[in-house]
Formats: structure tokens, sequence, C-alpha cells
């Protein structure tokens, strides 16, 4: 598929801008860009026009091409503002990737790329790719570090469970239950991120092992499976306590039944005996 046969959302001097939309399952009535194949499929979508669902966009790409490269060439300058000043992250600084005659820029949201016209669909490809991959890493990230607070507050609980924790027992529960989802979430974006060296090279697979090195993939995957296996450790200690406290208060309140049945027991083989001791005497 060319750049002339896409939806797009602007044409001008600057370059095309193309609306994307990553999406899984029935893609049926959507103009597929590329399949991606990992854990999961996905399928980088067109959005038809910015003003149908904002929230719909998940990368805006800007597609120009090179004119005479010179030192001074004003095309990074207005690549990087044009990146850094995306919806999705304003304040994320720009990463500027070059490669065999090609220039990419990207930030949160937001990429554009100069390429020749018969290397676009490739630079299309690869920055799909990692996009989808980028997407889901900075979507986990960010529920990870806004739990820390919520974590140090249940890590007294792992260690002393009491009769006051019993009423927060359930959204313990939902907490763990978030803990496994965002592993599982994190399991099936390995694939895209931790991948063999094609061979022989080609530039698509070239800008997506550059882009994946740039941006730090594989590292912030080790550091967020680090900081979710606490979550999981934390959570798991948790419900143990939650577990032992429940088994030994439904304990407490069996023997308690027992003694109880037991002093009535007593009481009315006592009350028994006394009339047939006053007949007696």
């Amino acid at each position: 598929m060319s750049t002339s046969d896409l939806t797009t959302d602007s044409r001008s001097n600057a370059g095309t801008v193309e609306l994307i939309q990553f999406l899984q399952g029935n893609v049926k009535d959507r103009k597929v860009l590329h399949r991606i194949l990992g854990s999961d499929t996905w399928y980088a979508c067109v959005v038809e026009s910015r003003t149908a669902d904002a929230n719909a966009i998940d990368l805006e790409l800007m597609i120009t091409e090179p004119n005479v490269k010179l030192d001074d060439d004003p095309w990074f300058d207005f690549a990087k503002t044009w990146c850094e000043s995306g919806i999705v992250a304003p304040t994320s600084k720009a990463t500027l990737i070059s490669l065999h005659g090609v220039d990419v820029y990207w930030c949160t949201g937001r990429a554009i790329v100069r390429a020749p016209k018969d290397r676009v669909d490739a630079v299309r490809r690869a920055i799909l790719e990692f996009a989808v991959a980028e997407r889901e890493l900075v979507a986990i990230e960010k529920s990870v570090n806004s739990s820390w607070d919520t974590l140090e507050g249940d890590v007294p609980t792992a260690f002393s469970y009491g009769e006051g924790n019993v009423r927060d027992r359930a959204e313990l529960g939902k907490r763990f239950q978030k803990a496994i989802s965002l592993q599982a979430r994190m399991s099936r974006i390995v694939p895209l991120i931790v991948q063999p060296a094609q061979y022989p090279p080609t530039l698509e697979s070239q800008l997506h092992e550059r882009m994946r090195e740039r941006l730090r993939q594989e590292d912030r995957l080790e550091v967020l499976e680090g900081q979710l296996d606490i979550f999981q450790r934390v959570y798991e200690m948790c419900g143990q306590r939650s577990a032992d406290f429940m088994v030994a208060r439904t304990g407490h309140i069996l023997e308690w039944i027992i003694i109880l049945l037991l002093a009535f027991q007593t009481i009315m083989a006592i009350i028994d005996y006394i009339p047939s001791s006053t007949t007696g005497t």
C-alpha cells in the first residue's frame, strides 16, 4: 500500500499525517495498514478523521520526502517541534533515529519520517511494530508507577493481619488480580520486543532494532518484570495472611459454638437432675 492510497488527516507542504489506531479482534470494517504478529495479533488501522474520535488515535505519523540535506537543515527543528507538540504526551522529548538515508523522530503518540518514496512502506511497518509494543509498555509503566503508594500502604498487612483488615480483603484481592493481569499483559508483548536479529538484515528490521535499542525497551521490560514481582510477592503474602486469619477466626467461632453447646447440654442435664433428686428426698 502506497502513501497515496491512505486516508489522511491533512496534506501540506510539511507532509502527510496518518492517524492510526491499534486494535485486536474483528477489524473487518476498518482499513488495515499493517498486521502485527506476536503473542497476540494487532492491527494498525486508519482513523478516518481526528474529529470522529480523538481518543481512538494511538499514533500520529507524518510522512515527508527528503530535500537537499544541509548541516543547518530546518527539517530537524520542525520535526522535533511537531513531534513534541502531540496531545498524548506533550512533555516527552523526541528521539532522533537516522539510518540509511532515513530520518525518524519519535515521541510518545507521534512520529515523523523523512524517507524516499521507495522506502516509506518499509519504514512505516517498522514504526508500527515498534509503536504497538511501546504503547503497551508505556501503559504498563504508568499503571505500575501509579500503584506504589497503595503498595506501601498494604505492606504492613503482608506481615500482620487482624480484624480491622477484614473489610479491606476484597480490595486486596482486586489489587492482586491487577498485578497478575499486568504481568500477563507484559508477557504478551515480550515477543514484540525481544526478537532475534534478522539475517540478511533489511531496512525494516534494522530500523525496528535501532528504535528498540534507542528507547531501551528490553531494559525497561526487565525493570517492569522486577517491579511486578514485588507487587505479586506482597499481595501473595497479604492473601496468605488473610486466608490464615479467616481460617483461624472460623476455627475460633466453631470452638465457641461447641463450648456453648456443651454448656447448654450441661445446664439441661442439671435441670433434669434437680426434679428427680427432689422427688427421691
